[in-house]
Parts: C-alpha cells; structure tokens; sequence
C-alpha cells in the first residue's frame, strides 16, 4: 500500500542526505519532507532499497506502442552508480526490434505518495538513443480510482529532426486542467520547450538538471533548474493523492512519434536514463 509522506513534513523514507536543502529551482517558503538520494553514496543503494520504498508496472508498456518489458526490480535495468540509479533499457541481441518480449527496461513506482501544497523535484539525466522515451510524473497509481488527473513533471523524446533531446514536453492532464496562466518558457501547443535552447547547448543527455513542479491546490507550475516553464490553472480531482513515477520507456515501432527503435539505440548511455534524486517539498510550517 502507499505510504503518506504529506502530512509530516519531518518524516523521510530513511535518513536524508547532505544535499542541499532548498529547492533548485528557487522557490521559497519549502522545506524538505522527504528525499531518495539514489547511488552508492545515498540512502537508496540496492535492490532491497528499492524493493522496500518503489514498486514496478506491470509487465508491458501502457501506451504509445511501448515495446518494453518492466521487469520486477534487477541488477540489469536498476543499475546503481555511484551517485545515481541508472534505469537501463536492454535488447535480447536478436534482430528483432519491433515486437514486444525483446526489449526490456526500469521503471520506478514510489510507494510514498504527495499532494497540494508541495514542490517535488527530480533530478536526472536524459538517455540520448532514438526511440527512448523518458519520463517523470505524478499519477494515483495505488488507489484503483484514479480519475486520470494527472501532473507530467518532465517527458522527451527524440525523433529527429521534429524532436531531440533539448526539447522537454511539461504537460498537464485530466478533469481538472485548466486555462495557461503565464507562458514564460513560450511553451508550444504539446508542452513543448527548450530551456537551453537547441542542440548542441540544450543536449539534455549531456547534462544534469532539476526538473521539478510546484503543485498548488488551484494551479501547477512547472521548472527546468531555475529556469520557469508554464503555470497551468489546475485541480487534482482523484479521490486519492499522487505517487511519483520514473519511467524509460522504450518504443516504438512506429515511423512518427515517438520514433522507431533503432540496433544503435542500445550502445553506451542511448538507453541510459540516470535519476540521482527525487525529493518532496512541503510550506514552511
């Protein structure tokens, strides 16, 4: 069952880290509720540690023709660095790269879950490999009611040249989305923007940043490092409150969005999407 981590602000799935205690993106007014500090060097540093805090999908993609199998958690699609937990897609070395049961991948599901007022912040770096979709959000995934409220902190994908990986898509969904509030980041009509700008600078593989959201009870608004995205008028209308999900997601077969899976894809980091940390900020009390 979730655990709730919303309404103790002190309480922390283990011991927090000595990272550093404010959010990146320069909100005030927050203070830490809890944090997974994932790698050697965490409080999330083995198989166990994830089996205890995160669980997993079910065994195929949801959507979107995904091609992956999510495997219950294991020392080759949750490979621990030392200061990250790399979320690794692989391919059984057939030719075979558009029929399930070939490619598999990590996912991570929190048992704890979050609700308005908090900021939650992710902190990661995308995989570079076409056909690897990348994605942080927020969703009821423990609850059987969920009404598809739904808050995407962070998705990518890169299928040149419509999309690459300095494009970030901070998207909104469900009942109670609302009118765009303010625009700064001049997000397109997907939630598409590039906070660096296009490739080489805004290569998001070549780089760590803090994707993160502020979720308030009316509106959410949302964040690349300190760099400001979109506020979105938005209401949680689930019954239930929100788990936080990693996903690498590999697919598809398909010639348009989100690209084809292609044999290159699974060379070095292509299919590497590295999460170093998650962490849940909760109004100053």
């Amino acid at each position: 069952s979730a655990k709730n981590f919303t309404s103790s602000p002190r309480q922390s799935p283990s011991k927090p880290s000595l990272m550093m205690q404010r959010p990146v993106c320069g909100v005030t007014g927050y203070e830490l509720a809890f944090e997974y500090a994932f790698g050697v060097g965490g409080n999330v540093r083995s198989i166990a540690d994830l089996n205890r805090l995160f669980t997993y999908d079910a065994l195929w993609g949801r959507i979107n023709d995904e091609l992956q199998t999510f495997k219950p958690f294991n020392a080759e699609n949750h490979v621990f660095e030392l200061d990250c937990l790399a979320l690794t897609g692989r391919h059984d070395a057939t030719a075979n790269y558009t029929e399930y049961g070939h490619i598999t991948s990590g996912a991570l599901l929190s048992r704890a879950i979050c609700a308005a007022p908090c900021l939650v912040e992710i902190v990661a770096k995308l995989p570079a490999g076409r056909g690897v979709w990348p994605s942080l959000w927020l969703y009821d995934t423990h609850s059987g009611k969920h009404d598809a409220s739904e808050i995407d902190i962070m998705e990518s994908q890169n299928n040149p040249p419509k999309e690459d990986r300095s494009m970030i898509f901070q998207n909104d969904h469900g009942p109670g989305l609302g009118e765009m509030l303010s625009n700064p980041g001049r997000l397109g009509t997907w939630g598409d923007w590039r906070p660096y700008g296009p490739l080489p600078a805004g290569d998001m593989s070549a780089r760590w940043a803090a994707y993160s959201v502020l979720w308030l009870p009316d509106r959410v608004t949302k964040y690349v490092d300190d760099k400001e995205a979109v506020t979105r008028a938005f209401r949680w209308t689930g019954p239930e409150a929100a788990n936080i999900l990693a996903y690498n997601s590999i697919g598809s077969s398909r010639l348009d969005w989100p690209g084809p899976v292609l044999p290159q894809t699974f060379t070095g980091d292509n299919a590497v999407f590295r999460i170093r940390s998650i962490r849940v900020f909760k109004p100053v009390r």
